[in-house]
């Protein structure tokens, strides 16, 4: 027991009781933040004069704040939810659960009307609760069907058996959704290399459509993301919470289509050389061999 303290912006999370304190006077418990514990979140017994005042305190395991036996406590202004109860009190004297004028807490259980009631024998009740909206979950993240447009395959027919495919530019679009409010949203990439296993991370812009105003969007560009087919989405709220998307493979949506009529040998060549890649991929090896021979005459 102690007497004359203040417990003051704390985050405690993964203990037993977070806050206790037994046979004390003049106690003050302010600005700290208290969930996930296994027990209840504050416990106070046999205490003379209480504050507790702009407290965050969700998701205990049993009782957000219990009081046995206090005498002259006030407890306003804190945000309380997902505990089992709330609140709780029994015996003590003159406990008031809001600041006696206009402002109590806030509440995830209030159903918006009337006062909020106290569980326990006191009787107690906070005369000015309002609705917590309490947000614990990360980001909602739906991807886009429209993210995968139809064309973004090319292939080259050779013949029965015989592809050759590249990826064109391409956009991926996600809708993200929070309570709170979407801090960032990043898109996470691995390419399918086998000299390269690394997941590169880049930021998705906001992009809002009248439709759609929780619209992200990264634009892909083949050049710089070549076989880059295996990404997830990382979302955060403006609580710090965190979500993951599934992971999606593009391969899957791959589609190459194979010839299952013969053609004649000068037109599957012509159809191969005049396509741009394969064009640009020849023209750099003709203009690299080149070089390298004048390079050895020059011996």
């Amino acid at each position: 027991n102690s007497n004359n303290f203040t417990i003051i912006q704390n985050t405690i999370s993964n203990c037993g009781v977070a806050i206790h304190s037994h046979d004390s006077n003049d106690i003050e418990a302010i600005d700290n933040t208290i969930f996930m514990n296994e027990e209840e979140g504050m416990q106070f017994s046999s205490i003379s004069q209480l504050l507790i005042f702009n407290n965050t305190i969700y998701s205990n395991r049993y009782t957000g704040v219990a009081l046995w036996n206090v005498v002259n406590s006030t407890v306003f202004s804190n945000r309380i939810g997902g505990n089992s109860p709330n609140a709780f009190e029994y015996g003590g004297e003159n406990s008031h659960w809001d600041d006696n004028v206009s402002i109590g807490n806030f509440w995830d259980d209030y159903d918006g009307t009337g006062v909020y009631e106290i569980t326990g024998d006191a009787g107690a009740i906070d005369n000015y609760p309002a609705l917590w909206s309490i947000d614990l979950w990360g980001p909602e993240i739906v991807l886009e069907d429209t993210s995968f447009p139809d064309n973004y395959l090319t292939t080259i027919t050779l013949g029965p058996g015989y592809t050759f495919g590249y990826m064109e530019n391409y956009s991926i679009n996600v809708e993200v959704t929070d309570i709170s409010g979407v801090d960032c949203v990043q898109i996470v990439m691995q390419p399918l290399r086998p000299y390269d296993s690394t997941w590169y991370s880049y930021s998705m812009t906001h992009d809002p459509l009248p439709e759609h105003p929780n619209r992200y969007t990264y634009n892909v560009i083949f050049q710089d993301h070549l076989h880059e087919l295996v990404f997830y989405i990382m979302a955060n709220d403006t609580m710090g919470n965190i979500a993951k998307s599934q992971s999606y493979n593009l391969g899957d949506r791959l589609v190459v289509k194979i010839s299952s009529e013969p053609t004649d040998l000068a037109s599957q060549i012509a159809s191969f050389l005049t396509n741009p890649f394969v064009f640009s991929l020849l023209f750099t090896s003709v203009i690299a061999t080149a070089a390298l021979y004048r390079y050895k005459k020059s011996k």
